[in-house]
């Protein structure tokens, strides 16, 4: 036999015993599979058993219990309704004192009212030109490191040509 044919030969011995490993693997997972779905079966069975020799109260009293979870729940519902009901209420009457307040509010209220709203607008104004800052300096930082990089390069190459070497 050649040489060749004792390679081929080997190659098909191992590609069988790895395949035939997997399908072993596969029978064994698939058994295991059924071993559990079989005593999951039975476990169901042996409950369903042990609950038919409960007294008739036990389910009287099952069925009680279910109702007043089912009650709970329901006044549970219930209760965040009002409170959603009785904050936009809240709310809405706030909204309106404020506008009676506003229609006979002295000077003194609008220039405070004024006066807030000037420095709001101030504090977004002031915000938003220190991100802009903060942004330019970023780009100015960057800038000024790849300079420096370029500048380092340049001067390697600069050293390199004298020397007879190349540093890049």
């Amino acid at each position: 036999m050649s040489g060749e044919a004792k390679v081929l030969i080997f190659v098909g011995v191992c590609a069988a015993t790895v395949i035939g490993g997997f399908a072993v693997d596969d029978y064994i997972r698939r058994k295991q599979d059924l071993q559990k779905k079989i005593s999951d079966n039975e476990l169901e069975l042996k409950k369903a058993e042990l609950e038919g020799t409960y007294p008739p109260e036990y389910w009287t009293a099952k069925a009680a219990e279910a109702e007043a979870d089912a009650r709970v729940r329901q006044a549970r519902i219930e209760s965040e309704e009002r409170l959603q009901l009785d904050a936009r209420d809240r709310a809405e009457k706030e909204k309106e004192a404020l506008r009676k307040f506003e229609q006979n509010a002295p000077a003194e209220y609008w220039e405070q009212k004024k006066f807030e709203e000037e420095e709001k607008t101030k504090r977004e104004s002031d915000k938003r030109r220190f991100e802009a800052e903060q942004e330019a300096a970023k780009l100015h930082n960057k800038a000024i490191e790849e300079s420096a990089k370029a500048a380092e390069r340049a001067i390697r190459r600069s050293i390199g040509s004298y020397s007879g070497y190349n540093y890049i």
